[in-house]
């Protein structure tokens, strides 16, 4: 899902495919098939997550990102991760995906390295984001896969106007009937998905599950200009690891 961009190499596909060829000295760059347009845009996201630790005490806990998108479907997702041994402290995840030519690419800030995967997507699925939970999500209103322990109830909330856009609302309520999983009372959790057609990406998620607490994401700042496209590339003082090379 992410891009592929380091230092002297230059991402190219011939009639037989793509690859990794030496190239130019600054960071990498995609070259291949042109990719269907889609409206380019660059948001901030906020998440939250809470969860009960004791029936009087709480844990919250807030992260930030960005997310990008140029027109030919090149995302950057940056999202900020709490260390574990210090709250105070903040590690960056930095992913580009580059759909068309089935590259997902990790940046990591603190080695300076790129990771490279090489993977196989639909050039026409959905662009996927996902700041509050870092795990990429189809940006239509549909749910995650649903348990055959689950029951599903969808509802659709209509139109609202968020951001500048016309977002519409789904919300789906997921049942566990009691005893399926060894509970004694139907476990029930909602979950609402707010999308923009025009955008085809979600503006806002919530998530209140009894077992898991509840999660936020919202997207804000929305800005439908070309990104910088150096945000694309991996920089040229990286070190480069490539899975398709150590095949």
């Amino acid at each position: 899902m992410f891009i592929v961009l380091t230092t002297g190499f230059v991402w190219t596909q011939g009639s037989g495919g793509g690859g990794v060829s030496t190239g130019g000295t600054t960071g990498a760059f995609i070259r291949g098939p042109r990719a269907p347009k889609e409206l380019p845009y660059s948001a901030d996201v906020i998440s939250e997550s809470t969860r009960r630790v004791t029936d009087d005490n709480r844990s919250r806990q807030v992260t930030h990102g960005k997310q990008f998108r140029y027109s030919e479907r090149r995302t950057r997702s940056e999202t900020e991760l709490p260390m574990m041994d210090s709250r105070e402290t903040r590690f960056q995840h930095i992913s580009i995906v580059d759909p068309v030519q089935g590259v997902f690419v990790n940046l990591d800030a603190g080695t300076k390295t790129a990771t490279v995967r090489h993977i196989s997507l639909p050039a026409t699925q959905p662009n996927q984001t996902n700041a509050g939970n870092l795990a990429g999500r189809t940006q239509t209103a549909v749910p995650a896969r649903v348990n055959t322990r689950e029951q599903l109830r969808p509802e659709d909330l209509g139109t609202m106007e968020m951001e500048g856009f016309t977002v519409k609302g789904m919300k789906y309520t997921r049942t566990i009937p009691a005893g399926k999983i060894g509970n004694e009372q139907p476990i029930t959790s909602i979950e609402e998905i707010w999308s923009s057609p025009e955008l085809k990406i979600v503006f806002l998620n919530k998530h209140d599950d009894p077992q898991s607490g509840q999660r936020t994401m919202k997207l804000v700042n929305i800005r439908t200009i070309e990104p910088d496209p150096s945000l694309f590339q991996i920089p040229p003082d990286y070190t480069v690891k490539d899975d398709a090379a150590q095949k």
